[in-house]
């Protein structure tokens, strides 16, 4: 795999020199971040997981795959998780014995997506390029690499989401195979079943112009609403069974006070803080179309939710990073309204936005150094 990267990056030379010199500065960073993803790919490609990470666990699930038979096998596949896209990509990789790629398709996909939307979306308002750069280096240092390689499902999921939301209301593409992706995340981990039901609410015009204190009500109603429908039905539907299991073994789990918990707790209200500023400085209000604003109101939606089951941190923990990819496009418009760079609200965003990149870097070398990897 490395000598296929290497192959890849020598071939990637021509295409970029002749991109630059016509001045195609998207395509140009395309093939620099396929590339890039195609590197943390690799990486995932040569890990040998301990047995405390999740994809020791996938390892286990993909032995059984290769012994069970028949009937075993397909209810083993399409039932037993509720997560049929996932467990049947599990599958075709245990055919294939090489365990490997298991990690590294989703690495590269969700890598290659994010960077898709950070420089996609700078062309589209065309931001400068090291706006493009502190995006990137936003999302790395925030984002746990391990999240995906390890974790799969759930982040793979929503960055799918994240990519239609991004298509249907940035990009204005409301064509069928958008909407599909919806069910594509929600194949690959039901707890994505959350954030789609947040997007069938934000269709409603009148959300659009409900304040915060509002929003809190009808979102405390709906989900006491949506529980009490939950543990009626759960008994008669195994999907919605698997998932009060799953809520009721997340509520459970006893929290640990440390570092990276406070850390988390402070990206979450940093979070609220830069959507807090967009309706401030009337980004909202007098930038945002339509569309935008429904994007907005999804991330304020959703952030509020994380913060009525605050207490719950291994609940809303679990989204705090498809906040983080959904907020890089209002961060980057929340930066470039600011015309004064001397601004003391602008230079105290950076301070804190620059405080988070360390913070998040100071996390992630720790995890990288303990990761062993094998040559194959």
């Amino acid at each position: 795999m490395i000598y296929v990267l290497i192959v890849l990056v020598l071939l990637s030379i021509i295409p970029i020199i002749i991109s630059y010199k016509k001045n195609c500065k998207k395509i140009m960073y395309l093939i620099l971040a396929f590339d890039f993803s195609f590197a943390l790919a690799v990486l995932a490609y040569y890990w040998v997981p301990s047995e405390e990470y999740d994809l020791s666990r996938y390892y286990t699930w993909m032995d059984n795959m290769r012994i069970f038979k028949g009937d075993i096998l397909i209810d083993y596949l399409f039932f037993s998780r509720g997560e049929p896209l996932t467990m049947g990509y599990f599958y075709l990789v245990a055919l294939t014995n090489n365990y490997s790629l298991l990690p590294f398709l989703p690495t590269l996909i969700g890598y290659f997506i994010m960077f898709y939307i950070i420089i996609d979306y700078c062309q589209l308002k065309k931001y400068s390029n090291k706006m493009t750069i502190f995006l990137i280096l936003i999302f790395i240092a925030l984002f746990k690499y391990i999240f995906l390689v390890s974790g799969i499902r759930s982040t793979l999921a929503m960055i799918l989401c994240v990519l239609a939301l991004y298509k249907e209301f940035i990009k204005n593409n409301n064509r069928w195979y958008i909407k599909l992706l919806y069910f594509l995340a929600l194949g690959i981990h039901n707890g994505i079943i959350a954030l789609i039901f947040i997007r069938l609410l934000i269709n409603f015009k009148r959300i659009l112009r409900m304040k915060v204190k509002t929003i809190v009500i009808y979102i405390v109603i709906l989900i006491i609403i949506a529980l009490i429908f939950l543990v009626i039905l759960s008994e008669q539907i195994e999907f919605l069974n698997m998932i009060k299991q799953k809520i009721m073994y997340y509520i459970e789990i006893e929290t640990v006070i440390s570092l990276q918990y406070f850390y988390r707790c402070a990206q979450l209200i940093l979070s609220a803080y830069m959507l807090f500023l967009v309706w401030k400085n009337k980004i909202y209000d007098e930038k945002y179309t339509e569309n935008m604003k429904k994007y907005y109101k999804f991330i304020q939606t959703l952030i509020i939710m994380c913060f009525l089951v605050f207490v719950y941190y291994d609940i809303w923990i679990r989204y705090l990073d498809f906040i983080l990819f959904m907020e890089l496009p209002i961060i980057a418009d929340l930066l470039t309204s600011y015309k004064d760079k001397k601004n003391k609200e602008y230079l105290l965003l950076l301070v804190m936005l620059t405080v988070f990149i360390v913070g998040g870097i100071r996390i992630q070398i720790p995890i990288f150094a303990d990761m062993e990897f094998v040559l194959k």
